[in-house]
């Protein structure tokens, strides 16, 4: 899985992009079926479109919902990033002090 939240937030979006292409071709769709065949292989047709048009609807709504979860995924990622980060630096400012009181134990032990 992608570890970096701004190339989350980039799938995300390109996720969307797809979503919003499915989308323009169920309104494609959508006008096929609009057009006056007056037959049973029209009726069968409209039907078939109808059906289609449906499915990619569906498509549509689970891709917003994959961009939604990919854009979750990120904020999280940022929450746990700045987390790991807090947690180094105090790391780092208990290492430091732990430096400087093994220092001057040492010096102490020089001097005396």
């Amino acid at each position: 899985m992608e570890a970096d939240p701004g190339r989350l937030r980039a799938l995300a979006a390109a996720v969307r992009e797809e979503a919003v292409r499915v989308r323009g071709a169920v309104r494609r769709l959508d006008g096929l079926r609009d057009v006056p065949w007056h037959s049973p292989a029209g009726a069968l047709f409209r039907d078939r479109v109808g059906e289609r048009a449906h499915a990619l609807r569906v498509t549509a709504a689970r891709l917003d919902s994959a961009a939604d979860l990919l854009d979750a995924h990120a904020r999280q990622v940022d929450v746990v990033v700045a987390e790991l980060a807090s947690a180094a630096r105090a790391t780092a400012h208990t290492a430091g002090q732990a430096v400087e009181r093994v220092g001057r134990t040492v010096l102490r032990g020089l001097d005396g």
